[in-house]
C-alpha cells in the first residue's frame, strides 16, 4: 500500500491539510477579525474642528491648561463672584465633558436604539445637555477657566463600545454607561453645591444637580439599568471618620473641666452626708 508509486498519492493530501492547519495556527484569532474603528481613527465626541454636536470651547486668553485633578483649596484665585479653586475648575470641566459624550450618544440613539422609550429619553438628554453646555461655557468664560473639546478617555471608550451596536444591544449598553456616569457625577455635583464659595459655580451646580437627578430617573424608567453593576455609595466608615475629624471642639477645654470637677465634689459630699444619716439612724 505504501510502495513508491502510492507514497506520493498519500503524501500530497496530507501536505494540503498540514498547510491549512499551519496557516490557521499561525494567525491567532483569524476567525475573529478585529472590528473596524467606528470613528475611523477620529476622537469620539471631539468638537475642536467645529464639526461636532456642540460648539468649540473658545477658551479665553490666559485661561491656562485644563485642570483634570484637584485638591480642595488648591490654585485658589479671587473673582468678583467669590473665591475659585481647582475643585470648582474640575467641576466646570466635568460639566463640559458630560455634554461632549452624552449629546452625540443620544443623537446616535435616534438611529440605533431599538426601544422608542430609549429614543424619547435620549431626545430629552440631548436637549438638556445642549443647554447645560451653553451655561457651563458662559460660566467658564466669566471665571477664566479652560474647558476641553474632547470627552475623557473613559467616555471615549464607552462610545467606541456601543457605537456599532443596534437594537436591544445598543439600548442595554448605552443605558448602562449613561446611568453609571450620571450616578458618579451626581455625588460630585452635590459636594460642589454644598461647599463651593463661588456664587456662579454654586448656581451652575444647583442647575446641574436637578438635571442629573432627572436624567437618572428617566434612564431608570427604561427598566434596563443594571443596579448590581453600579458602585456602592461612598458612605459608612470613611464618612464617619471625616465627620469626626471635622467635628467642632471647644476652643479651651478648661472651660468644661472646672464645672465637671465641682459637680463631682458636690456629689461626693451629698453621698457622704447620706451615709452618715443612715449610720446615725441605725
Amino acid at each position: 500500500m505504501f510502495g513508491p508509486r502510492n507514497a506520493g498519492l498519500w503524501f500530497r493530501p496530507t501536505l494540503v491539510v498540514a498547510a491549512a492547519l499551519a496557516t490557521t495556527l499561525a494567525v491567532p484569532g483569524a476567525a475573529h477579525a478585529a472590528q473596524p474603528d467606528p470613528f475611523g481613527g477620529a476622537v469620539p465626541g471631539d468638537v475642536s474642528t467645529g464639526r461636532g454636536v456642540l460648539p468649540p470651547a473658545n477658551n479665553p486668553p490666559g485661561a491656562g491648561a485644563v485642570v483634570e485633578n484637584a485638591i480642595p483649596g488648591a490654585g485658589e484665585t479671587q473673582t468678583r463672584f467669590g473665591p475659585l479653586d481647582d475643585t470648582d475648575r474640575v467641576f466646570l470641566v466635568k460639566v463640559r465633558q458630560a455634554g461632549l459624550w452624552e449629546r452625540p450618544t443620544c443623537l446616535h440613539a435616534q438611529e440605533r436604539a431599538g426601544s422608542e422609550r430609549v429614543k424619547e429619553i435620549c431626545r430629552i438628554l440631548a436637549s438638556d445637555h445642549q443647554q447645560l453646555d451653553e451655561e457651563g461655557r458662559f460660566v467658564a468664560r466669566q471665571l477664566n477657566v479652560a474647558v476641553p473639546d474632547q470627552p475623557s478617555a473613559e467616555q471615549q471608550a464607552w462610545m467606541r463600545e456601543f457605537w456599532p451596536m443596534s437594537g436591544h444591544e445598543f439600548d442595554v449598553t448605552a443605558v448602562k454607561w449613561l446611568r453609571f456616569a450620571h450616578g458618579g457625577v451626581f455625588a460630585a455635583i452635590a459636594s460642589i453645591r454644598a461647599n463651593t464659595r463661588n456664587e456662579m459655580v454654586r448656581l451652575l451646580a444647583e442647575r446641574a444637580n436637578l438635571m442629573v437627578n432627572k436624567h437618572m430617573s428617566l434612564l431608570e424608567s427604561t427598566g434596563l439599568v443594571q443596579y448590581d453593576s453600579l458602585p456602592h455609595a461612598a458612605i459608612g466608615a470613611p464618612a464617619v471618620a471625616l465627620a469626626a475629624a471635622k467635628a467642632p471642639v471647644p476652643k479651651d477645654s478648661n472651660v468644661l473641666r472646672l464645672p465637671v470637677v465641682a459637680l463631682a465634689i458636690v456629689t461626693a459630699l451629698l453621698a457622704l452626708v447620706s451615709i452618715r444619716r443612715v449610720v446615725r439612724g441605725s
